[in-house]
């Protein structure tokens, strides 16, 4: 009787909180960026701002990501499945296309996915939620697709690192040579533009965040309509600066002349400069002049490929 009477409780209390959330707006915020670029700093910052993560995040790796990477384990194993059941994965993204990412071989995935998505809004008691997993910025048809069959509001948080740095902790890490690197890091931003450009975004550079902390975090809470007063957490500020961002974090730290004289494609450096102008908000990714510019970057990334 105890059992059954608890059940029914159970039952009942999600029925609730699925009405709530039917009711409510629900907003999500995705971190992306290419690997190595800083997502897991950036993710963490949001917790500052009492932003939800999830309770089953990845650990830490000693002398990669120390501290821990903060990516949602149930969400990683669904993008790692989607590139698997197209026969790619992280690093080889040959024959990723986005009519793939919405055919009907990934439907168990996409049921799961609306699944998951669901329990964790529960989770996070009508708080924001936010998750990180850089392969999300060459898989954002199928998010976008289930966002916007859940009703979901996506606020887009972008960062960037100096490719340069990026191809060195590569190097470092998996044995990339500097021109697959490099490769990587202009394709991942080509699919980033190329489905965000019309939504709500912002961009943060790992550079700034190790610098500058508050004038980032203070711009994301901007972005994300959230009260500095109310939301921005003394105590956690101070933690996460002093306590998590240590130094030794940044362990390549190249400027401007390192990466033009470092021998990557010219078009990368370009598409850098260009992207640190959207970060700057000098640019929009809708207006005609970074449409210009971005096009010509992309056909030469393009040629580049294919020679």
């Amino acid at each position: 009787m105890y059992l059954k009477r608890k059940i029914i409780i159970i039952f009942f209390s999600f029925l609730f909180f699925a009405n709530c959330l039917a009711e409510q707006q629900r907003d999500i915020i995705i971190v992306i960026g290419m690997h190595r670029s800083g997502t897991s700093v950036l993710t963490r910052a949001l917790e500052v701002l009492d932003i939800y993560l999830g309770e089953n995040l990845m650990s830490g790796h000693l002398g990669i990501n120390d501290k821990g990477f903060y990516e949602d384990l149930d969400i990683y194993k669904i993008n790692v499945s989607i590139l698997e059941k197209l026969g790619c994965d992280w690093s080889n993204l040959t024959g990723l296309q986005d009519e793939k990412l919405n055919s009907k071989e990934l439907h168990t995935l996409k049921r799961e996915a609306k699944e998951l998505i669901t329990k964790k809004f529960l989770e996070s008691q009508m708080r924001k939620f936010a998750f990180k997993d850089p392969r999300t910025s060459v898989l954002l048809p199928f998010w976008q697709k289930i966002f916007e069959e859940l009703g979901i509001k996506i606020y887009y948080i972008v960062s960037l690192r100096n490719p340069l740095d990026v191809a060195k902790s590569l190097y470092k890490r998996d044995g990339f040579s500097y021109e697959k690197s490099s490769m990587l890091w202009i394709n991942y931003y080509i699919s980033i533009i190329e489905h965000i450009k019309d939504k709500k975004y912002v961009w943060v550079t790992y550079e700034g965040i190790m610098s500058d902390t508050k004038k980032e975090i203070l711009s994301i809470a901007d972005f994300l309509g959230i009260s500095k007063k109310l939301n921005i957490n003394k105590k956690k500020f101070l933690q996460y600066k002093q306590t998590f961002l240590e130094k030794k974090l940044h362990h390549n730290n190249s400027g401007f002349t390192s990466l033009k004289n470092s021998g990557l494609p010219d078009f990368v450096t370009k598409a850098y400069f260009l992207m640190l102008q959207i970060h700057e908000k000098k640019l929009k990714l809708d207006s005609n002049f970074f449409i210009k510019k971005w096009e010509k970057i992309k056909t030469s990334a393009l040629n580049h490929q294919s020679s």
